[in-house]
């Protein structure tokens, strides 16, 4: 037979890879503490103190809910390690960031060497100066 303790360290560490996986063993921490402080605590509270537990066990659930759908879909970029994807690239896409072609890579570098050069040109002689004496220290 199994242990259910160490079963569930086990999955708490695959859990923590990723930031869905924090998000859940929270949940799963918040709602266990509560249910094991109103279980234990039953017979010993009356009505008047029992009754903000019963609505934390009942609201916590469907707060959770309406915070992680406003999560999943305002952030969705974020909620994902790069160890979930096969390949960087990927996850660099699910980012917004582009990866781009040696050859693309190359007309952006001349560019903007292009760019630095004739800024350089530009500059009257004595701030050309300057700027060599600055670039050398």
């Amino acid at each position: 037979m199994t242990n259910p303790v160490k079963d569930f360290g086990e999955i708490a560490k695959r859990l923590a890879y990723n930031p869905l996986g924090i998000i859940a063993l929270f949940i799963v921490l918040c709602y266990a503490i509560a249910c094991l402080l109103f279980g234990a605590s039953v017979k010993s509270l009356d009505a008047q103190q029992r009754l903000p537990l019963i609505w934390f066990v009942v609201l916590f659930p469907i707060v959770v809910l309406g915070a992680f759908t406003c999560l999943v879909a305002n952030h969705y970029e974020k909620l994902y390690a790069p160890k979930d994807f096969q390949d960087s690239a990927t996850w660099l896409l699910t980012l917004g960031v582009r990866t781009l072609e040696p050859e693309e890579q190359k007309v952006q570098i001349e560019d903007a060497v292009a760019e630095v050069v004739a800024a350089e040109t530009k500059a009257p002689p004595r701030q050309r100066q300057r700027q060599a004496r600055t670039s050398q220290v």
